[in-house]
């Protein structure tokens, strides 16, 4: 499994999967404990699998900040990308805690996650090269599954997270250069 994960991310960090993006809405982020401890952040790796056939699958390779080190092995949660948000229901109904600072009014995330639907083979087509995402947690369900959304804000590719679908979360950082320290994963 070690070395799966670390080709499909160096598959990915040369550039070989951006077409799979383009297909992607969501996945969901399991935050349960011990391998996601409450209100640390998340590191999410975009990795592209390759499997018997040859056929390639972007997946997200996801732990939490604490364990992005030489631990990471035991702590990995690797996570399918799904490509219809109809066929693909959120599993859990945990409410998100509403003194989250980074939530965000339904109308906007909506809109944010359709604006991925029309407008994401252009900003595929014309972005800037992104390594993996940083989720700060502080405040989620750490019991919680959320379904996490692909979305474009101002031009950028963005993340909304729910669990109950009236609530809407929405704080990530891209991580866009290479090597970033704290992100052990891509300096291997």
């Amino acid at each position: 499994m070690r070395q799966a994960i670390l080709d499909a991310i160096r598959l990915w960090n040369q550039g070989k999967g951006k077409y799979l993006l383009s297909k992607a809405t969501h996945f969901y982020l399991q935050l349960h404990q011990p391998i996601f401890p409450k209100g640390k952040p998340i590191h999410v790796y975009p990795g592209i699998f390759i499997d018997d056939t040859g056929e390639e699958t972007l997946k997200f390779i996801v732990l939490s900040e604490i364990y992005d080190n030489n631990k990471w092995l035991q702590n990995v949660q690797v996570v399918d990308v799904f490509t219809d948000l109809e066929t693909n229901p959120i599993h859990d109904r945990y409410p998100i805690p509403s003194s989250i600072v980074q939530e965000i009014k339904t109308d906007e995330a909506l809109q944010r996650i359709e604006n991925w639907k029309m407008k994401k083979d252009s900003w595929i087509q014309n972005s800037n090269f992104i390594y993996a995402f940083y989720i700060p947690t502080l405040g989620l369900n750490n019991m919680a599954t959320y379904q996490t959304i692909f979305a474009l804000k101002d031009g950028e590719i963005d993340l909304v997270m729910t669990s109950n679908s009236e609530t809407y979360y929405s704080h990530i950082r891209l991580i866009k250069q290479h090597p970033t320290p704290n992100f052990f994963l891509l300096n291997l």
